[in-house]
């Protein structure tokens, strides 16, 4: 803007000039020198139109370089946007993915418990049948004990299930996060981009 003020006020002070002397030529319309005068006045019309025409050319220039300075702008706070929205929804899912891992191990950690007591039971059952003689009573209760037993392994079985889901909701998560963090370098470059066009800009 200031470049451009500066311009149009020298171009106003050519035509300025170019009236001063149009006037005092009649004025002295007279005077011998009225020719030289006359000369002179022409040699700085076309002296005006060149700047003239570069004076358009110049503020064409400045317009585009405005309108470009605008949309980078744009551009940039549009960018810091997504810039934002991603590094939010990234933290946010370090969040889930740091709870899923505290569940997983809580997880893993009762599924090892199950493991020992079913270990322990079975090692009890069989000390236990090993010390009944063959009866009825000896057969029911074996019959309980392998019920028991089939019930440990369906509830180890479930927490397995959970933990090989936790497992694979644990990897979508961190498959999420890989993308954010590449769509985050993404962004930044195309941030700094901007930045170094808009400095190559105005330099020009």
């Amino acid at each position: 803007n200031n470049v451009l003020s500066a311009i149009e006020s020298f171009h106003a002070v050519q035509i300025e000039e170019v009236n001063n002397l149009q006037l005092i030529n009649k004025i002295n319309n007279d005077d011998v020198d009225t020719v030289t005068n006359q000369e002179t006045i022409q040699l700085l019309l076309e002296k005006l139109k060149v700047q003239e025409e570069l004076f358009n050319e110049q503020k064409d220039q400045l317009l585009n370089i405005q309108l470009q300075t605008i949309a980078l702008n744009q551009d940039k706070e549009n960018s810091n946007n997504k810039l934002n929205e991603v590094e939010n929804y990234l933290n946010k899912l370090k969040i889930e993915l740091n709870e899923s891992r505290i569940k997983q191990e809580e997880l893993l950690t009762e599924l090892n418990s199950a493991h020992l007591k079913r270990d322990q039971l079975v090692e009890d059952i069989s000390k236990v049948l090993g010390d009944l003689s063959i009866t009825g009573n000896a057969e029911n209760l074996s019959t309980i004990l392998c019920n028991r037993i089939n019930d440990l392994k369906e509830q180890i079985s479930g927490q397995e299930k959970v933990r090989q889901d936790l497992e694979k909701y644990c990897q979508t998560l961190e498959s999420e996060r890989n993308d954010l963090e590449s769509e985050l370098t993404r962004v930044n470059v195309t941030l700094k981009n901007s930045s170094e066009v808009s400095c190559s800009m105005y330099s020009s």
